[in-house]
């Protein structure tokens, strides 16, 4: 029987043996310790650093969750992380997925904007007459 807090059963074997050598043992604490810095650097950093930042960090914890028995610290973690790495403009959407922006830059002229396509969406089925402009007032 294995305790609480230790590497899941089916996992044990293989990983008794990466950490019987000390060179994997090495990396491991050191790239630890690297991407940790990293992240405190990604506060400072832009956005594409920042969400390189946050899917390191989500991936590390992920393994911290996996491999230690710790989801509880890994899902605190996860929570810190989106708390300092996302800012209060940023699309969730965006940041998990990228394709936002790579979207907007590739749009051309003669699309639809987004004004213009919810409009459509609303009074779909429903033909609408243009609204004539107003005659100017003159000033006598």
């Amino acid at each position: 029987m294995f305790p609480t807090f230790a590497v899941p059963e089916p996992l044990y074997a293989p990983m008794s043996w990466l950490l019987s050598h000390g060179v994997v043992v090495a990396s491991l604490t050191w790239g630890t310790l690297a991407l940790e810095f990293f992240l405190a650097c990604c506060l400072f950093a832009g956005p594409m650093l920042r969400r390189l930042g946050l899917g390191l960090g989500v991936a590390l914890h992920l393994g911290i969750a996996v491999l230690m028995g710790l989801p509880g610290f890994s899902t605190i973690m996860f929570g810190a992380l989106m708390l300092y790495l996302l800012r209060p403009g940023d699309p969730l959407t965006e940041v998990l997925t990228g394709r936002m922006s790579r979207r907007r830059s590739r749009r051309t002229e003669g699309e639809t904007d987004v004004k213009e396509a919810t409009t459509a969406q609303a009074g779909a089925g429903a033909a609408r007459e243009p609204v004539p402009d107003p005659e100017p007032v003159s000033a006598d």
